[in-house]
């Protein structure tokens, strides 16, 4: 009997098969089939509610369940399972009067969060929170912060690594993070503790950092809006661009200078969670930036072109980015872009995402 497998390459599949032809005996009969190449073309970043309108209103509402404020109030309980960690820190918070000091935490240093009872995951929508970070050091093989939700002391989920929902370069300043709970894969619907690791490989020091207003989110929140080819699909990206239009007067500058002020969107003021913007590549998060005034978009490292107008009662803009060279992006990797919204922007009159594929193969 004939076996059959197949490889997938840049612009082609190619197919292996076993086969004994009677008389040369068993042997390997390779051939390729070479890719469809199609034209270039524009999609849209898209969610299966929402379609292509991103001026959506995402922020949380409901009844959180507050997990720890360093102590302000009692919440869940902290402990350490391993290390070093102060959970009533002074030095920084970012309300009340204290927070959870990390600092002192090295490689596998463990906090753990315990709830008088357990409740049921599904209830809920997200993992909300605050981080101040003194510093997050490049060096070495692994630098994060993990957390880990469990029941009893069983673990009920995989790791979530902190790195793809913070923007781990920016200093000093506090900054609010938002893990959606479809991102954990659950064993277990109920839980009752959340365990936060800290990780040091390598060269470098450990991530320094302050924890504080940690809490499930219970409604809204973490709406993603998503551009990724199909399975048999390999794109290669030049461009993307972001379209914004508000009932908003940009009052032109010295010079002829764009009046567009550079905190908040337009009509918008300054985002509380921000938009994180997301390339995974075969399951790795290969870049991610939280967006929470304009300026964060002229700061992303991409060439940008902006163009933009004002009819003296609306301004729009649309900021192009183009990448140094083609982004490729692999369908059967599971290879996507997403902007997450966790705010709310149904302020804005318009708020779209697209891409320029310059092409792409049907492999």
């Amino acid at each position: 009997m004939a076996i059959n497998s197949f490889l997938w390459g840049d612009r082609a599949l190619g197919f292996v098969e076993s086969k004994n032809n009677g008389l040369n005996g068993t042997g390997l009969k390779v051939y390729t089939y070479e890719g469809q190449e199609r034209r270039p073309q524009t999609k849209f970043f898209l969610n299966e509610t929402y379609g292509a309108d991103m001026n959506i209103n995402a922020a949380f509402g409901g009844t959180p369940d507050g997990i720890h404020n360093g102590t302000d109030t009692a919440l869940w309980t902290a402990s350490i399972l391993n290390g070093s960690w102060t959970f009533d820190s002074t030095v920084q918070f970012h309300t009340g009067a204290m927070s959870v000091d990390g600092r002192s935490a090295n490689n596998n240093h463990e906090a753990l969060f315990t709830r008088g009872s357990t409740i049921d995951q599904t209830d809920y929508t997200a993992i909300s929170g605050w981080i101040y970070i003194d510093n997050w050091s490049t060096g070495g093989s692994l630098k994060d912060i993990e957390f880990k939700l469990r029941n009893g002391g069983v673990d009920v989920t995989d790791i979530l690594n902190l790195s793809g929902y913070v923007d781990t370069t920016h200093f000093d300043e506090w900054q609010k993070f938002v893990i959606p709970l479809a991102d954990f894969t659950f064993s277990d619907n109920d839980l009752d503790e959340m365990s936060v690791k800290n990780r040091d490989q390598g060269g470098g020091g450990a991530p320094n950092f302050f924890l504080d207003d940690m809490q499930f989110e219970q409604v809204g929140g973490a709406v993603e809006f998503t551009t990724s080819p199909l399975v048999d699909e390999i794109w290669n990206l030049d461009t993307f661009a972001i379209t914004m239009m508000d009932t908003y007067v940009a009052n032109e500058s010295n010079n002829g200078m764009s009046g567009i002020s550079p905190y908040g969107f337009l009509g918008v003021s300054t985002l509380t969670s921000g938009i994180q913007l997301v390339i995974s590549e075969d399951g790795v998060t290969t870049f991610n930036a939280i967006l929470t005034d304009f300026i964060d978009l002229l700061t992303t490292p991409v060439p940008s072109n902006l163009v933009e107008g004002c009819d003296g009662t609306n301004t729009w803009f649309q900021l192009q980015f183009k990448f140094a060279r083609p982004l490729k992006l692999t369908g059967v990797n599971n290879d996507k872009i997403s902007f997450i919204i966790s705010d709310d922007l149904s302020g804005l009159d318009r708020f779209m995402a697209s891409i320029n594929i310059g092409n792409y193969i049907i492999t």
